[in-house]
């Protein structure tokens, strides 16, 4: 048995029976992404990365369709915008100005956070050496990187 911080005790039964309730309806949500999005990519970050999928139902709250319309535009968005392109070569000369970095410790959540030095930002500066949006890949690639 096992307590859920407010007292609640979980048999692993309990726990065993949420587990495989989450994977069905991820392979169900998976399903429906490849019948009704199959130009979607696959892979890792795409309509068929279960751990992608099982954020998105979370988030939505287990509620299919909103997590289906969500995910399928977040999928489309990294696609639009080139995220998978990113790397550390592309971004390295604004990585260098120390506009943003990862922390050295995790939040709450054990996740990691992702500081903007806001001083660094010198917007006329920035449009004769780096274009905005550079900044913006610059960030995206470190989100993705975590």
């Amino acid at each position: 048995m096992a307590t859920n911080g407010r007292g609640a005790i979980w048999t692993v039964g309990f726990v065993i029976h949420l587990w495989s309730r989450s994977n069905l309806v991820v392979i169900e949500v998976k399903e429906k992404l490849g019948r009704d999005y199959y130009s979607l990519p696959v892979g890792k970050k795409g309509r068929d990365d279960e751990d992608m999928i099982l954020w998105f139902l979370k988030d939505r709250k287990f509620d299919i369709e909103a997590a289906v319309a969500k995910l399928s535009k977040a999928i489309k968005w990294r696609e639009e915008f080139g995220v998978s392109k990113l790397s550390g070569e592309s971004v390295e000369a604004v990585a260098r100005t120390g506009k943003a970095y990862v922390h050295d410790f995790l939040d709450v959540c054990s996740r990691p956070v992702l500081v903007v030095v806001a001083s660094k930002h010198f917007p006329a500066v920035s449009i004769k050496i780096h274009m905005p949006i550079h900044n913006d890949d610059y960030n995206y690639y470190l989100i993705n990187k975590f």
